[in-house]
């Protein structure tokens, strides 16, 4: 889960996310291996133009998370003077790792097994440009918003004492840009790789999980900013820009 509550940021660099997110990209490396290793995998599977493409930016997803994710749990860096504000801590690490073998294994296996849903050349060339272009802008959605938060994109809910609301960057338009940027990455790339088994993954395990995310988190800095976080939740939408603001008698 991600806060976002601003302090000075404290990114760790590659070795302080070693834990989330280079651990993610040597998982995601090996699994594109395993399409041409594993007996029985789909032949000249990584030579498809769109298995390359989800291949580049699925590894730049990886690598980019790693070296903008900030030590988390009050490590070097930390506030001396922060309040933690800690919500079913087990939970939180239950619903990030549901995202990452729902990630890690959609994936593996629309490359192991090859494109599920035959389509015709023209199709299948349209389909892997458009849902190439819709992974890449997934991707840099998700990067702005973890590079946006800095020291406040961690995964355990809390809110440190004497923070402001970040409302600037893509959370100007999207409360929770981070997890609208993973469901639009994971679901071009179940398009691009012609997945059902992915497709599933996204719907059955990645959409609630976000949407969980979403609605604790909410709830989390509704308790800490009170009535500003509440004008701007009227403001804003969950997952998807807000046409118009919301009046405070139908707010949510």
């Amino acid at each position: 889960m991600t806060i976002e509550a601003a302090t000075p940021p404290r990114r760790g660099g590659v070795a302080a996310g070693l834990s989330a997110g280079l651990f993610a990209a040597t998982g995601h490396a090996a699994l594109l291996l395993s399409a041409r290793l594993v007996p029985g995998a789909s032949p000249g599977r990584l030579a498809d133009p769109g298995v390359v493409a989800f291949a580049l930016l699925w590894l730049a997803w990886s690598a980019g998370e790693a070296a903008l994710t900030p030590v988390d749990g009050g490590g070097r860096g930390a506030a001396p003077s922060a309040v933690a504000s800690r919500v079913a801590s087990r939970m939180d690490g239950s619903l990030g790792l549901a995202t990452g073998l729902a990630l890690l294994g959609g994936a593996w296996h629309g490359l192991w097994a090859g494109p599920g849903v035959a389509l015709s050349p023209g199709w299948a060339a349209g389909a892997a440009v458009v849902s190439s272009l819709a992974l890449a802008a997934g991707v840099a959605l998700r990067l702005e918003a973890v590079r946006v938060l800095g020291g406040r994109f961690v995964t355990a809910a809390r809110v440190e004492a004497g923070a402001a609301l970040v409302t600037a960057g893509p959370f100007a338009c999207v409360r929770h840009p981070s997890e609208a940027g993973l469901l639009g990455a994971s679901l071009a790339a179940a398009i691009l790789l012609r997945s059902p088994v992915q497709l599933a993954l996204w719907a059955g395990v990645l959409l609630p999980v976000s949407l969980t995310r979403a609605r604790r988190e909410d709830r989390v800095l509704a308790a800490a900013y009170g009535p500003v976080f509440e004008d701007y939740r009227r403001r804003t939408g969950s997952l998807w820009p807000r046409l118009r603001a919301r009046s405070p008698s139908t707010a949510p």
